[in-house]
C-alpha cells in the first residue's frame, strides 16, 4: 500500500498513470493480472484501448472521449463545446473570461492553485501563447460557445459532432434534462 495526500493505494487494485494514451496500449495487452481499467482521452486512442483490452483478457473498458463533449451550464471537466440559452449568453460570456482571467495554474498541491499541469509536454507553452480574451470571447476557429434559442437545436447541435461521448446538462430545469438526456447519441449523460 502507498499513501498519497491521505488516500491508500492498494496495489494490484487502483493505477493512476498519467501519460499520452498511445503510450498504454501495449503494457495494456500484456497484464493480464488486469481486469478492468478506465480511460480519459482521445477517440482514437480509445479505439486503440478497446481493441488491445479484445486482444488480451477482455478486461472491462469505460471510456470518456473525445474532448468534444457538449456540456449545458456549468461542470468540473474540461469540455471544449458549450451552448448556453442566448438570454443568458451575453452575461455567461462576461463571467466566463473574467474566470478565466484570474484562473490560478500551478503546483495542485499548492494552496491556491485551481489547475494543475498539463499532461502533455508542449501544452505550457502552447497555453502560455494564448489570450485568454480572444479565446473565449472570438476564436479563428470554429466557435466553441454558442448560444441557441431552443432545446431542439441544442440537441441538434450536441449530436453533430463524431466525437460526443459523454454529455452534461447542468442549470436546467428537470423536464428540459429529461428532453435533453434522451436526445444526446452519448455514451453517458450527467445531469
Amino acid at each position: 500500500m502507498k499513501r498519497l495526500n491521505g488516500l491508500v493505494i492498494v496495489y494490484l487494485f487502483l493505477y493512476v498513470l498519467l501519460c499520452l494514451g498511445s503510450a498504454l496500449t501495449a503494457p495494456l495487452r500484456r497484464y493480464r493480472t488486469l481486469l478492468a481499467y478506465c480511460f480519459t482521452g482521445s477517440s482514437e486512442t480509445g479505439k486503440k484501448i478497446l481493441a488491445a483490452s479484445a486482444q488480451s483478457n477482455l478486461k472491462a473498458v469505460t471510456l470518456e472521449l473525445g474532448g468534444k463533449s457538449p456540456f449545458i451550464g456549468q461542470c468540473c471537466c474540461a469540455g471544449s463545446r458549450t451552448y448556453v440559452h442566448e438570454r443568458v449568453y451575453d452575461e455567461f460570456v462576461e463571467k466566463e473570461k473574467a474566470c478565466a482571467t484570474n484562473r490560478v495554474v500551478g503546483d495542485p498541491f499548492r494552496e491556491g492553485t485551481e489547475q494543475g499541469p498539463q499532461i502533455v509536454p508542449n501544452s505550457p507553452a502552447y497555453l502560455a501563447g494564448l489570450h485568454v480574451g480572444d479565446v473565449i470571447v472570438k476564436c479563428d476557429r470554429k466557435p466553441v460557445q454558442s448560444f441557441l434559442e431552443d432545446i431542439e437545436c441544442i440537441s441538434i447541435q450536441a449530436n453533430v459532432l463524431p466525437w460526443t461521448n459523454y454529455t452534461t446538462i447542468t442549470r436546467v430545469d428537470f423536464n428540459i434534462a429529461n428532453i435533453l438526456s434522451s436526445s444526446y447519441r452519448a455514451s453517458g449523460v450527467l445531469v
